[in-house]
């Protein structure tokens, strides 16, 4: 059941960030409003994050609980950084941005900055809600384990 609501949690925000993705583009709003990307660009970490925890979750078994936050935390970073940065690099190459402009790597940096902490909020609310299966309990006694 919890994967469900994570998916449809998910669903619901890229609905959002596409929704004012849209009416920025449409409105000029991100060029109106400077601060207007930071929330579509945390929105966006959001669903980056909880999409790709669904999908580890989804198909894999949480049973070791050591290394579930660890491995749910690396799945995290690394899905932010390379869905950023390949979102800069299609900015780049579609002609949306040029390195040239005034203001490039402070606003791609700070792109990049907003997706990670939506990613980390994605994570803290994974961790939250998602409990990993417990595993057999080892016991240890003295040197050996039972």
């Amino acid at each position: 059941m919890q994967k469900e609501k994570i998916l449809y949690s998910s669903s619901v925000i890229l609905i959002i960030v596409a929704l004012l993705n849209y009416l920025g583009g449409q409105f000029y709003w991100y060029w109106t409003y400077r601060w207007f990307d930071i929330p579509v660009h945390m929105l966006g970490g959001v669903w980056i994050g909880l999409t790709t925890l669904w999908l580890w979750a989804h198909f894999s078994h949480l049973k070791v609980v050591k290394t579930f936050r660890v491995k749910a935390l690396g799945i995290v970073v690394f899905s932010i950084f390379f869905v950023g940065i390949s979102w800069e690099i299609f900015e780049l190459l579609g002609g949306i941005t040029d390195m040239t402009d005034r203001g490039y790597w402070p606003d791609t940096i700070g792109d990049i900055i907003n997706d990670s902490v939506g990613g980390m909020f994605a994570y803290f609310l994974f961790i939250k809600t998602k409990k990993p299966e417990k595993g057999p309990a080892i016991i240890k006694l003295g040197n050996s384990i039972h």
